[in-house]
């Protein structure tokens, strides 16, 4: 018999596939742009009020700033001269434009001979509180204020002030909220500080500024603490003054009807005792029969701390009891700068106009 045949043989199985590869890493993220560097890397600048020209400023790219921490002063990228740490849309000291300059050499290497010791961890001292900033004060609209002379005027017109100035602006107190403004010169004047100062209490405070302040204006403005009661000023070194003591105004020495006439020979009036009791025919019980120059005691009545003179005569005149009030102003205009410079006064005369040295 044939002999039994063997099982057909099954075909060997394929190789298994190897397993895929990984995908390649991603690449990393690109580096973002390093900040753009300043115009200049050391200026200084030309505002010489309030050691603002004191020392080089070095630009500080972590608060966008010139800096002089030696002279403790800032330039804001809006041109304002301020304190170190001050807001840059606070109190400032006027506006700078900056010059190029050569940055400061630094520090010499330490010695080798010395070993190499670690810095001290830098302390960074917390930034003072932002100061009160001054208030701008808006002025009327342009079409309605007055002008001390216009085209046309005659003779007569200009030479009938019952005032005379030395100076580019005048001030005065009005009412006990207001007070009178007036620029003297042919030219509008920009960048106005106006600075006053009250007998026996604060002196030269920052209390308004004026954008601009157009040519022969006069304007009337309330004091800015009286529009703003309870705002903090500065005075002219960045200290905070406290004027709420005056925000529902000022009892200023108004003129009265009979102010700055002869009182003591005047045979209406006769007041002689050299302002020991008031004058009843110059106004009232604030009124009393002074002379602007006699020499008083601090404690009588018409000592000029204690009246308001409405006249420099010799002769016993009526004066009013009063808080005294001065003012003051400050401008960063060239054009105030070059007229305060040539100290000239304007002389009214018949003939017309004239500027005396």
């Amino acid at each position: 018999p044939p002999p039994p045949s063997s099982p057909p043989l099954s075909p060997p199985s394929p190789p298994s596939p190897p397993p895929p590869s990984p995908p390649p890493p991603s690449p990393p993220p690109p580096s973002p742009p390093p900040p753009s560097p300043p115009p200049r890397q050391c200026v200084t600048s030309s505002r010489t009020y309030a050691s603002c020209a004191a020392d080089t400023y070095s630009w500080n790219p972590a608060t966008s700033r010139y800096e002089a921490p030696s002279a403790n002063r800032q330039i804001c990228s809006n041109g304002k001269c301020q304190r170190l740490g001050w807001n840059c849309g606070g109190g400032h000291y006027g506006y700078t434009t900056t010059t190029c300059a050569e940055c400061p050499a630094p520090p010499p290497p330490p010695s080798p001979s010395l070993p190499p010791s670690s810095p001290p961890s830098p302390l960074v001292p917390p930034l003072p509180p932002a100061p009160p900033s001054t208030p701008e004060l808006a002025l009327p609209t342009l079409d309605n204020y007055t002008r001390i002379y216009r085209d046309g005027d005659s003779v007569a017109d200009l030479t009938s002030l019952t005032y005379r100035t030395d100076a580019i602006i005048r001030m005065t107190a009005k009412t006990n909220t207001t007070f009178e403004l007036i620029n003297f010169v042919p030219v509008d004047l920009e960048d106005v500080e106006i600075v006053m100062s009250f007998y026996g209490g604060p002196q030269n405070v920052s209390v308004g500024r004026i954008d601009s302040l157009p040519a022969h204006a006069v304007f009337e403005l309330e004091f800015p603490f009286v529009t703003f009661p309870d705002r903090e000023f500065t005075d002219q070194d960045g200290v905070a003054v406290d004027l709420a003591n005056y925000g529902s105004g000022i009892p200023i020495a108004h003129g009265g009807v009979r102010a700055g006439q002869e009182c003591w020979s005047n045979s209406a009036a006769r007041c002689r005792d050299d302002g020991d009791t008031p004058c009843d025919w110059c106004g009232g019980s604030d009124w009393f029969c002074c002379s602007a120059t006699w020499s008083y005691t601090s404690s009588d009545n018409c000592h000029r701390d204690n009246v308001v003179f409405y006249s420099a005569e010799g002769n016993h005149r009526c004066a009013k009891k009063g808080v005294h009030l001065s003012f003051d102003y400050r401008g960063t205009s060239t054009t105030m700068q070059r007229l305060a410079s040539q100290e000239r006064s304007v002389v009214f005369e018949p003939e017309g106009l004239r500027l005396e040295q």
